[in-house]
């Protein structure tokens, strides 16, 4: 839709809002520069300006945006060229030389809610000069739920309202403001809700945009620049929040780079360390083995002096009871000797030779016995410490045994040697070969 610069006729139908956001309506000047009351319609939030040179296209820009929304009277604010010779006073009285002057600039903008009602936001500036109190221009701003035209006649009569008018004529609700700083805040709170550095930076994009010819000499960086300036600011804490989080990250990464170069370095140690303790496994299993060897010759030779002492044993035994049989004999000859007569004397001196026959071979079978008995002494002697050796053996073989569980386990070869375990202490030299192969 085109809007031009020609007043509207007088009877007719409001704009009405369409859901979503909130978008401009209407804009209007009322009794300032040569707009005696001039409203332009916008079409989905959007306005065309068109005529020829000098028609004051560029003067309703200057007169409404951002003019209505920030309320800031400087000239070098208001002329989109940056001008300074164009003041409000002179866009109220100078222009034409009258003596005095109020006038309004406004805009209207709605939408409607989720609810489906409409709902309208209408931001005004109130100006008044006059001359005999010098260039000094007095401003009063509004934002309010009211249309103009509808819920707010700002010229009844023909005649603009007062300051002291234009409050009282005011809906409810409706937001009165004696300065240009409360004014944005207001409007920021009605509309936006962006705060004031981002509200500012809003404005600051629209007094950049609505430059004249501004394509003609487009500079993408400035634009660029602009456009940047516009950007809300990110939050202190979100900020802080984003700066503790990627600093976590970082540390994090760092961490995970030497636990990745810790990693790597010790697969390479346990390749290496698997290796030599392969090999340490394997000694200490011929050291088993070694050990192994040697606690069966001693079992041989404790197995050997146990069935020699038993045979020394029985021999005494069989000697003690031999003695005892010759001390009876003995007796009985004494016996017979002491009933012989003279006349046996022959008969008396063969039974004497038999009887030291029978001595001799008693006192040889008592060395003998003795002999024996020293034997069997040093048997038992030689059984004793065959059985200490057996049992210093044992107690090598289950340390030994332990020694290489404990290296199989540091090499990674636990579940192998629990597997020849018992083949290391029955058969100890298939057991090395399965462990080395």
């Amino acid at each position: 839709m085109t809007s031009t610069i020609e007043a509207l006729p007088g009877a007719r139908r409001l704009p009405r809002p369409s859901p979503g956001r909130m978008r401009p309506l209407r804009a209007g000047i009322r009794n300032v520069w040569e707009y005696d009351d001039q409203e332009f319609w916008f079409s989905d939030g959007r306005l065309i300006l068109r005529g020829q040179n000098t028609a004051g296209k560029s003067k309703a820009l200057e007169l409404l945006f951002p003019f209505v929304l920030d309320g800031d009277i400087r000239p070098q604010r208001l002329d989109p060229f940056g001008s300074v010779s164009k003041t409000m006073y002179w866009n109220l009285i100078d222009f034409c030389g009258r003596d005095s002057a109020i006038g309004y600039c406004w805009a209207e903008f709605g939408h409607v809610d989720e609810d489906g009602a409409e709902r309208f936001v209408t931001c005004l500036v109130g100006m008044r000069a006059i001359r005999s109190a010098g260039k000094r221009v007095d401003t009063w701003f509004a934002v309010t739920p009211g249309r103009v035209g509808l819920d707010l006649d700002l010229a009844p009569g023909d005649l603009p309202l007062t300051a002291e008018k234009f409050r009282a004529a005011l809906p409810e609700r409706s937001v009165v403001s004696t300065s240009a700083r409360d004014h944005r805040a207001a409007v920021d709170h009605a509309l936006f809700g962006l705060g004031p550095e981002r509200y500012e930076a809003l404005l600051h994009l629209l007094l950049q945009l609505r430059r004249p010819k501004l394509s003609e000499k487009l500079d993408m960086t400035r634009l660029g620049d602009y456009l940047s300036d516009a950007l809300p600011p990110l939050e202190h804490h979100r900020m802080e929040r984003l700066a503790s989080a990627f600093a976590h990250l970082d540390e994090q990464t760092a961490a995970l780079e030497r636990l990745e170069a810790s990693a790597a370095e010790l697969h390479s140690f346990l390749e290496h360390y698997r290796a030599h303790a392969r090999l340490q496994t394997r000694l200490r299993a011929d050291e088993v083995r070694s050990t192994n060897t040697q606690f069966d010759r001693v079992t041989e030779v404790e197995r050997t002096q146990r069935a020699t002492h038993e045979r020394a044993t029985e021999e005494l035994a069989g000697i003690d009871g031999r003695l005892g049989q010759l001390a009876l004999d003995v007796g009985h000859v004494e016996g017979q000797l002491a009933g012989l007569d003279l006349s046996k004397v022959h008969a008396l001196e063969e039974v004497t030779k038999r009887a030291g026959a029978t001595e001799a071979t008693a006192r040889s079978l008592g060395q003998r016995a003795a002999t024996d008995q020293e034997a069997a002494d040093r048997d038992r002697a030689q059984a004793a410490r065959s059985d200490q050796a057996a049992t210093a053996a044992t107690s090598e073989r289950d340390r030994l045994l332990v020694a290489a569980l404990g290296a199989s386990d540091a090499a990674g070869t636990r579940a192998e040697h629990e597997a020849h375990a018992e083949q290391l202490v029955a058969e100890p030299e298939r057991a090395r070969v399965a462990l080395r192969g």
